[in-house]
C-alpha cells in the first residue's frame, strides 16, 4: 500500500511540501502553492506542473505575476519532483514520463543527459514507466490534494516540458485522460516516431479536445527532433478547427529548449486561466 511518508515539511501556510510514496515504493516531493486568497469556502482548481525540481520558481512565479496584476482566477499549484540531486531528478523523469522503453535504433543514436554527479544515459530499463505514474497521480496524489485542501475535481490541468510535455499529450489521447486542460512546452514526441501510432493518438485526441484546452509551444531554436513532430500534431489539429478558446499553438523566435520556458508557462498559465476577454 501507498503511505503518507510525511506531511507539511515547510511552511508559510500558503507554500507546504509533503512527502509522498507510490505503491512501487517510489518518493515524490509534493509542492503546494495556495492562492493568496485562499478560502475554506471556495473550491479552486488545481495546476499539477512536473519538474517541480527545477521549475517551481518559474512556475510559481509566472503565476503570482499573473495573479498581481489580476489576470487570472486562482488556483491551487501542485508541484512534482523527486527527492535527491541532478541525477536523481533525471532518473524520475525519464522513468515516469516516457510510454514505451527507449528504442536507441529508432532515435539512431544513444541518449545521455549532462547532471551532476554523474552523466545520465537513458536505456530500455530505466524508461517506459509513465502507467505507473499515472496511477500514483489517480489513486494517490488527487485523492491526497482532494482530501486536504479545497479543490475543483472537475478542473484539473497539467504543465509539462519536453518528457512532461510528452507525457501530457500522451495522457490526453489515452482512453481515459487525467487531466482537464494542458500546457506542453517542447514535447519530446519524437519518443514514439511512429506514424502509424501517431494517427491513433490523433483519433483520441481530436475526440477530447473539444471539451479541453491545449496550449503546444515550443522555441524556434530547437532542434528538429522536437520541432518535426510538434509540428506534425500542430498541422493536425489545424485541420480540425478548433475554437481559439481551446486550442493554442506558439513558436516562440529565437528561443531554444531551455529558454523558452520563461514566456512560454507566463502565456500558457494565462491560456488556461485567464478570464474571458
Amino acid at each position: 500500500m501507498a503511505t503518507v511518508v510525511g506531511q507539511q515539511v515547510k511552511s508559510p501556510d500558503l507554500s507546504q511540501e509533503h512527502l509522498l510514496s507510490s505503491e512501487q515504493g517510489k518518493n515524490y516531493l509534493i509542492k503546494v502553492q495556495l492562492p493568496i486568497t485562499y478560502q475554506d469556502s471556495i473550491d479552486y482548481p488545481v495546476l499539477y506542473y512536473l519538474d517541480a525540481w527545477w521549475l517551481e520558481d518559474s512556475v510559481v512565479g509566472a503565476f503570482t505575476l499573473l495573479q498581481g496584476s489580476r489576470k487570472v482566477r486562482a488556483a491551487i499549484l501542485v508541484g512534482i519532483s523527486t527527492t535527491g540531486n541532478e541525477y536523481e531528478f533525471n532518473k524520475q523523469r525519464t522513468r515516469d514520463y516516457t510510454p514505451t522503453p527507449f528504442e536507441m535504433e529508432k532515435l539512431g543514436f544513444p541518449m545521455v543527459i549532462f547532471s551532476q554527479p554523474k552523466f545520465f544515459e537513458i536505456t530500455r530499463g530505466n524508461s517506459g514507466s509513465s502507467e505507473l505514474f499515472t496511477s500514483f497521480l489517480t489513486n494517490i496524489l488527487f485523492p491526497f490534494i482532494d482530501g486536504t485542501y479545497n479543490t475543483d475535481i472537475k478542473d484539473r490541468s497539467i504543465l509539462g516540458h519536453s518528457l512532461g510535455g510528452l507525457f501530457g499529450i500522451h495522457n490526453l489521447s489515452s482512453a481515459q485522460p487525467t487531466f482537464d486542460n494542458y500546457i506542453s512546452i517542447s514535447p519530446s514526441l519524437w519518443w514514439i516516431k511512429d506514424d502509424n501510432y501517431y494517427e491513433s493518438l490523433y483519433r483520441n485526441f481530436s475526440n477530447e479536445v473539444s471539451k479541453k484546452k491545449l496550449f503546444l509551444c515550443y522555441g524556434s531554436s530547437e532542434g528538429l527532433l522536437i520541432t518535426t513532430w510538434t509540428d506534425k500534431l500542430n498541422e493536425y489539429l489545424l485541420t480540425k478547427g478548433l475554437p481559439v478558446d481551446h486550442f493554442k499553438f506558439v513558436k516562440y523566435p529565437d528561443e531554444d529548449h531551455t529558454s523558452v520556458l520563461p514566456e512560454s508557462i507566463y502565456e500558457g498559465l494565462e491560456f488556461l486561466y485567464g478570464y474571458s476577454k
